[in-house]
């Protein structure tokens, strides 16, 4: 087996996480193996044998249910009005985005609780983070998309809020903050420290 310098493995792995994610973002089409391991050799310089290979590949594959999640949309909570995040593994067909659409209208959404009723079609495909209460700000992938807004206090919901320039400088994600949460000792929500 040819020596291969880990971080260009743990690169791929960084990067694309599955195999098939990665082959739709780079070369923008369905996989084949041989076209994910051409990807694997060529774009990352990844050398191995098949064996090898191929055990990256299945990792890849066991990995995607763990760590491949998008966010479909959101919901307010109907007792402290933050925008919550709605998580889903897979793609939704058009029933389930019509199911889901018939659920948020349906029942009313609080921090913490789950949001698909039990022998909901939706159970076990859409969900939220159950350790939310009405203290913890808005959530950090909430303001990586661009479903929502993104000048919305992270603490209260405020709308006009602006992100600190000195924490920008400082960190890499940084949530937007209003002058009242500040005033009131509230915390900047931040991560990702810049290395010097």
């Amino acid at each position: 087996m040819q020596n291969t310098p880990m971080i260009q493995a743990y690169d791929f792995v960084r990067v694309g996480m599955t195999r098939d994610f990665l082959f739709q973002a780079k070369v923008g089409g369905g996989g084949d193996n041989k076209a994910q391991k051409y990807l694997l050799q060529e774009s990352w310089g990844w050398g191995g044998d098949n064996k090898t290979q191929g055990r990256l590949l299945n990792y890849l594959e066991h990995r995607k249910s763990q760590f491949i999640v998008c966010m479909l949309q959101t919901v307010n909570c109907c007792e402290c009005l933050k925008p919550r995040c709605i998580y889903t593994k897979t793609k939704l067909t058009a029933r389930d985005q019509r199911a889901l659409t018939h659920t948020l209208e349906k029942y009313d959404y609080t921090c913490g609780s789950v949001i698909t009723p039990d022998g909901d079609i939706l159970q076990g495909k859409v969900f939220v983070r159950l350790q939310l209460s009405y203290a913890v700000h808005i959530e950090f992938p909430y303001y990586a998309s661009n479903i929502g807004r993104p000048d919305i206090c992270a603490h209260c919901g405020a709308i006009g809020a602006e992100k600190s320039q000195e924490m920008t400088g400082r960190f890499r994600t940084v949530l937007p903050v209003c002058q009242q949460c500040l005033a009131s000792g509230k915390v900047i929500p931040k991560r990702n420290p810049v290395k010097n």
